[in-house]
């Protein structure tokens, strides 16, 4: 059963509208893909996801996403805002990550997580907003990465993979019952 398409935040330019809805819906997946894939993190440690979505400046001004109020879709599990610097910040709870979230290693590690975004932006952009995520895990920040979204505005039907490894000297927050 699809999800109703909840409407993120725009851009101040131009207006930008995305939603997401999650990857296991039973009509055919069709926007842009997400992947969230955890590298050395142990599905059951994680106890919430950051995404910070960042535009890039364009002729000398810095873009930002609109501050609307904070919008909570899936029952709370997945939050939206805009920070003072205009980035766009998707918070998912690790119950949420937890439910949704497919192991692609041995046991539980390795989760990857799989969102959509549409975008009724249709001025094709140079400079591609930078989507950075964080897992905070075992009560500390454990594992991070960075990647430029490969277009904007997002491609339909496309598919982008955002790797978050876990951070060096974290290890035991990532994988607290590893052997």
């Amino acid at each position: 059963m699809r999800n109703t398409r909840p409407v993120l935040p725009a851009f101040v330019l131009p207006a930008i509208a995305i939603a997401l809805t999650l990857s296991c819906a039973a009509e055919p997946l069709e926007g842009f893909t997400l992947d969230i894939q955890l590298q050395g993190v142990q599905l059951s440690a994680v106890d919430n996801v950051r995404l910070i979505l960042t535009p890039q400046a364009m002729g000398g001004v810095m873009p930002s996403f609109s501050a609307p109020e904070m919008m909570s879709y899936e029952d709370g599990g997945v939050a939206l805002s805009v920070d003072d610097d205009g980035q766009l910040v998707i918070l998912i709870t690790g119950e949420y990550f937890r439910a949704n979230a497919v192991p692609t290693g041995a046991g539980d590690l390795d989760p990857r997580l799989s969102l959509q975004f549409w975008s009724d932006d249709e001025i094709p952009r140079n400079m591609t907003p930078q989507i950075r995520g964080v897992v905070t895990a075992s009560g500390f920040d454990a594992a991070a990465g960075a990647a430029y979204l490969p277009t904007w505005p997002l491609t339909l039907g496309a598919q982008f993979t955002l790797t978050i490894p876990c951070t060096a000297g974290r290890e035991t927050q990532c994988r607290p019952t590893a052997p």
